[in-house]
């Protein structure tokens, strides 16, 4: 059984990362790394993208899935976001959770 969330990803502002979204092209390579050690947030679930750093799982998905920890999960590429009239870059990616 296989369920899925479709989600924008969080934290897309910061550091370097609208200028890798800007660059990014085709169908990126979406990789999904839990982050138990991380300072602001336990359940942080960290977004790369081609293995760039882009963002975050939102922070109420993360707490959720970090319930189903023992789970495989899959990330892809739905559609890039913004990018126009000075809004900022993102994606919308498909979590898939296997057991």
């Amino acid at each position: 059984m296989a369920a899925t969330i479709i989600t924008k990803i969080a934290g897309v502002t910061f550091d370097n990362r609208q200028e890798i979204l800007k660059n990014l092209r085709g169908d990126p390579e979406i990789e999904l790394v839990r982050e138990r050690y991380n300072r602001f947030d336990s359940n942080a679930i960290a977004v790369y993208a081609d293995q760039k750093h882009v963002g975050y799982v939102p922070r109420d998905i993360a707490e959720k899935l970090s319930l189903v920890d023992e789970f495989k999960m899959k990330a892809e590429l739905i559609t890039f976001n913004g990018g126009y009239a000075d809004k900022s870059w993102g994606l919308t990616i498909k979590i898939t959770i296997e057991q």
